[in-house]
């Protein structure tokens, strides 16, 4: 069936849906949940992916059908993935894995067919209160729902490609993992390459796994080669193909991974190191540029600099960044307005993505001052990681085209922090960067203040007393700053 009949084809509430399959429900005995490898004692807690309904059992008790569910626990809240064909086979199997349908809170729903969609009403009976997100409109008096017609974060690094194809419409779940990416799908009916080609897209990370149907089963050996081809040119690391993939099409995938090819099944649980860093959504603009949810905010500061900088004296001195420059206190800076700020939280760089580089005119040209101070790059480094080298090339051409501004500018290019707390993790990539800025620097007649050398603790980390989270600076930190540039230190403070 195309469709889930029962939705569609009879008028009875779900209150009668109650009535009559409350005895089916019977003795559904309520679970634990699944045990997982346990973490080490300071790491977060995994995240598991449990698949509940398959074509293949790999747990005894458990029972087989063609169909396709799987249950998410770890992320920020619990996410069943379709509900598989039959209500009896989804609730044996519930029972024999201790999962207590209660504890689910989000339902995602992959596709409108049948062997995904038939046992979610008589599921909905047990937990009425989880939220639904579709590809497609049902009737509201059945399935009151959100229907996901573009890429969307649900919960914290878990995110849905939104509506893809057309006959029919599918999406797909995407977990964003400290390993990469896990995009795991119902059928992949709009083509498993442009699933996995849409997740990289919408997070620009490398993927780990690609689990799910993939709807091989029709296609021949050497098409089959050929997407495996294309997973890896995509940089796929690990892949585990079940359901309507096909049992020959499978032994294909499995001879070209190897041990990277991950077996699924009923009761297998999959496991994965939680991602420290919450991804942001990004998407391509009409000019094929990377753009995420602060964009408008870039865009708004850029216009307010553009007014300010009308009434503005030139000649004076740019602070130029992201939030870390963007918070410095007004009551550090000096009281005649010789210094301007131009940080917008969240900046970058430049170059795949909108940055610095992009604004250059309205925060700097404009203003034509006598120097400035330049602090960015760390956005580009764990919220939106761009390799070092590549980082590295953007920052030189930022560099070349601050350097052709206004005669007389100086340019002062200031080292990354140090990173502590959560963020202590990345202290050698910032060293290996800050390295190459110094590099940079002379090539480009700049001169360099190490910022990292004068707030590093012993263990090379930001000190706790100058941060209230491990990346920004509290009022010590920024006091601590204010005493290194002297255009700062020696004017009267605000009061």
């Amino acid at each position: 069936m195309r469709i889930f009949k029962e939705a569609f084809m009879t008028s009875i509430h779900r209150k009668v849906w109650r009535s009559l399959l409350a005895f089916a429900t019977l003795g559904l005995l309520a679970g634990h949940v699944l045990a997982a490898s346990g973490p080490g004692p300071d790491a977060p807690p995994p995240i598991t992916l449990t698949v509940l309904y398959d074509n293949f059992a790999a747990v005894p008790g458990t029972k087989a059908d063609w169909g396709f569910s799987c249950l998410i626990r770890g992320t920020e809240k619990t996410i069943l993935l379709d509900a598989g064909g039959r209500h009896d086979v989804l609730f044996q199997n519930l029972e024999a894995l201790k999962v207590d349908p209660k504890e689910v809170q989000v339902i995602v729903l992959s596709h409108a067919h049948s062997d995904h969609t038939g046992a979610l009403l008589p599921f909905l009976i047990r937990d009425e209160e989880a939220k639904i997100y579709s590809p497609f409109d049902w009737p509201e008096e059945y399935l009151p729902s959100t229907t996901v017609h573009a890429p969307l974060e649900i919960c914290k690094n878990v995110y849905l490609t939104g509506a893809m194809g057309k006959s029919p419409v599918e999406q797909a779940l995407v977990l964003n993992t400290e390993d990469g990416l896990v995009v795991v799908t119902g059928c992949a009916h709009p083509g498993i390459v442009s699933m996995v080609e849409r997740a990289k897209e919408m997070l620009d990370r490398p993927v780990d796994l690609v689990c799910g149907g993939f709807h091989l089963l029709n296609m021949t050996d050497e098409q089959v080669k050929g997407i495996i081809g294309q997973f890896k040119a995509l940089g796929v690391k690990r892949v585990g193909a079940t359901h309507c993939t096909g049992d020959k099409q499978m032994a294909l995938i499995r001879d070209a991974f190897g041990a990277d090819f991950v077996p699924l099944g009923v009761g297998r649980v999959l496991e994965f190191r939680t991602a420290p860093i919450d991804r942001d959504l990004i998407v391509k603009d009409g000019n094929g540029r990377l753009i995420d949810s602060r964009h408008e905010y870039y865009l708004k500061n850029v216009a307010r600099f553009v007014e300010e900088n009308k009434g503005m004296n030139r000649g004076g001195l740019v602070m130029l960044g992201d939030s870390i420059t963007e918070g410095w206190p007004a009551a550090y800076l000096p009281a005649d307005g010789s210094v301007t700020n131009r940080g917008i939280g969240g900046d970058k760089v430049g170059g795949r993505y909108y940055g610095v580089r992009d604004r250059l005119k309205e925060s700097v040209f404009d203003l034509a001052p006598r120097k400035v101070y330049l602090l960015i790059g760390i956005n580009n480094l764990i919220f939106w990681p761009v390799p070092v080298p590549e980082l590295l090339d953007d920052y030189d051409k930022l560099l070349t085209e601050l350097r052709s501004g206004p005669p007389g500018t100086k340019v002062v290019v200031q080292s990354l922090l140090p990173l502590g707390m959560g963020y202590a993790g990345y202290n050698p990539t910032v060293l290996t960067f800050n390295k190459g800025l110094k590099t940079l620097a002379s090539k480009h007649g700049c001169a360099f203040l190490d910022l990292h050398a004068k707030y590093a603790d012993a263990q090379g980390e930001l000190p706790a007393e100058l941060t209230e989270d491990g990346l920004h600076l509290n009022g010590k930190g920024y006091a601590k700053w204010a005493k290194l540039i002297p255009e700062i230190s020696r004017a009267r403070p605000r009061t």
